[in-house]
């Protein structure tokens, strides 16, 4: 990226949190601050603070409810990450763990989560399509619960789910909020999603950027508003004009 004419700030949404580091280094050397939305730079990078959900808050009320909803003390899951290295993806995974751990060990004085599968869906549909379908030939559907990076992952689970006409409760968990994974909860066919919402993700990057040029302190962190969505509260949420 040229800098010979100089902007004032610099908003980036990384699709990768290493691969934007040099660009991000080389907005420092220029004095331009640099502010990340929805994932974060590397810490090898450079950024004044990060517009972004609460990632491992939304993974630990997703492995809570999990837990709750299987209410047993031998639990064995499935879970489908973003991609290798992805901060957000990571955070919400560890996020899950805690959260499931958590009720478990109050409901039965200690936890006992058998992961059986875990792999990366690249946050696409097909992928986790694909993985859910080989998990399902491979252990013939014996698991309980299947907690997903995000909502398309999980849609793309529950579809290789239904399509396998396996038995038994399976319970399934996103994050972020689309519309169809709001119908599916609705439906009973998903249990829960976090909200990750772009609309708020937007309204406070653009407060946080005119914080920046007015010359404010802002924090190194700015949260959404986290939110987890289950059937209680879906209809409180769903708007069936949302674009995504």
């Amino acid at each position: 990226m040229n800098f010979a004419r100089k902007v004032d700030l610099i908003a980036v949404n990384p699709y990768d949190s290493n691969a934007v580091v040099p660009v991000t280094l080389k907005a420092k050397r220029a004095n331009i601050p640099v502010i990340a939305v929805d994932i974060p730079v590397a810490a090898e990078g450079y950024s004044i603070t990060t517009v972004i959900a609460n990632n491992r808050h939304l993974g630990y009320v997703n492995g809570w409810h999990l837990a709750k909803l299987a209410n047993k003390r031998n639990v064995k899951a499935v879970v489908i990450e973003g991609y290798p290295g992805a901060i957000c993806s990571s955070d919400r995974f560890e996020g899950f763990l805690a959260g499931f751990n958590k009720y478990q060990i109050e409901k039965f004085n200690y936890a006992n989560l058998e992961i059986i599968f875990h792999a990366y869906g690249d946050y696409a549909f097909t992928p986790a399509y694909d993985l859910m379908k080989d998990v399902i030939t491979r252990t013939s559907g014996n698991f309980d619960i299947v907690f997903c990076a995000n909502d398309a992952m999980a849609i793309g689970a529950l579809k290789a789910i239904d399509d396998s006409k396996i038995k038994g409760a399976k319970y399934i968990a996103g994050v972020d909020g689309y519309r169809e994974m709001f119908e599916m909860i609705m439906k009973g066919k998903t249990h829960s999603t976090g909200l990750n919402s772009p609309y708020e993700l937007g309204v406070k990057t653009a407060e946080t950027v005119i914080k920046v040029l007015k010359g404010e302190n802002v924090p190194s962190v700015v949260y959404t508003t986290p939110v987890l969505i289950t059937k209680d509260n879906v209809k409180q949420y769903y708007n069936p004009n949302q674009d995504y």
